[in-house]
């Protein structure tokens, strides 16, 4: 059990960080269309 859960912390560490930039990347694109609209 051990080594599956160190097979899968890279995988879920990467998923992470793909969910947290695209999140942020949501984020700024909606300021822009926001300042954009004002």
């Amino acid at each position: 059990m051990a080594a599956d859960r160190a097979e899968l912390t890279p995988v879920a560490t990467c998923s992470a960080y793909v969910g947290l930039s695209s999140f942020r990347f949501h984020l700024s694109q909606r300021a822009a269309s926001r300042s954009v609209a004002l």
